[in-house]
């Protein structure tokens, strides 16, 4: 019997769903009394006015509903921000008091809302400021004590230039073109300029030793590949082979030895007697050759 009295005291609630848009959230007070419910979320309540609301960080919502035994109801709340309560005075009535840049008169009473405000006050010669820090439901009470402003400080006047005197001639202004680096002496670069010159001569001369041997050796190699070396039908014979292997070891192989490395001496030669002529002149400066500058 008790279950089933407990069971329709049951049924007779009303479910109420609570939304705060948008994303909302906070703790669910009916009838003044948390409910220990975060919103969005489900409540019952017996039949009757309740008044639904939500108090989050800065924020609150209210609404009085009606509800049936049974019954779903849906109740959105539509957050408003509320913060605290400040009674702000000033140490001098005649100063002009400003909160967060709006001129009002002091003393003031008025709401603020959550966050950090900027009192100042001043007069003429007078000033203060302060920074407030206003919290949900609080209440505060601010005395701006005014102080002088400090004076800037004088800025005495520079001492005259005494007049030049008649008698001493004046040192003559310096020329900025003095004031570079002296300009280096010419110097005796002939030296240079013909070991640059003897240098390219000789890798000059050693890259046309190089082809002459190279072009000493072709009829060796033309007598060579008709023995048969490469196989191109000739009937090859002992005697066609060995005077193949005597032809490449004695003549052809050296010759190409000696003229590879003639053409690379020579070539190392005339580049750098040739970088030796440009870079060298009578004076220190880069020339081409003798005859012209860069």
């Amino acid at each position: 019997m008790f279950l089933l009295l407990a069971s329709l005291a049951s049924a007779q609630d009303a479910q109420i769903q609570v939304t705060v848009p948008p994303k909302g959230s906070g703790i669910i007070v009916v009838d003044g009394a948390e409910t220990g419910v975060r919103a969005p979320g489900i409540i019952s309540l017996p039949p009757g006015e309740h008044t639904i609301q939500v108090n989050g960080d800065c924020v609150t919502a209210s609404e009085t509903v009606t509800v049936t035994a049974g019954a779903k109801t849906i109740v959105k709340l539509e957050p408003q921000p509320v913060g605290g309560f400040a009674e702000i005075r000033v140490s001098d009535p005649a100063a002009v008091l400003q909160v967060d840049g709006k001129t009002m008169a002091a003393p003031a009473m008025l709401p603020l809302s959550c966050g950090v405000h900027t009192l100042e006050a001043n007069t003429d010669d007078l000033a203060a400021s302060q920074e407030l820090t206003v919290e949900m439901g609080g209440a505060y009470r601010v005395t701006l004590e005014l102080l002088p402003i400090p004076a800037v400080a004088d800025i005495p006047d520079p001492e005259p230039t005494p007049d030049p005197d008649p008698t001493v001639d004046p040192e003559p202004e310096s020329d900025p073109r003095l004031t570079q680096d002296p300009v280096k002496p010419d110097k005796d670069r002939n030296g240079g300029k013909i070991a640059g010159g003897a240098l390219t001569a000789v890798g000059a001369g050693a890259l046309v030793a190089g082809g002459v041997v190279r072009a000493g050796a072709l009829s060796d190699y033309q007598e060579f590949t008709a023995l048969d070396v490469d196989g191109d039908g000739t009937i090859r014979t002992p005697e066609n082979t060995a005077r193949a292997n005597t032809l490449w070891d004695d003549n052809i192989a050296p010759a190409r030895t000696t003229s590879m490395a003639l053409f690379i001496a020579g070539g190392l030669c005339v580049a750098t007697g040739t970088s030796v002529m440009i870079l060298v002149d009578d004076q220190g400066r880069p020339v081409v050759g003798y005859t012209g500058r860069f």
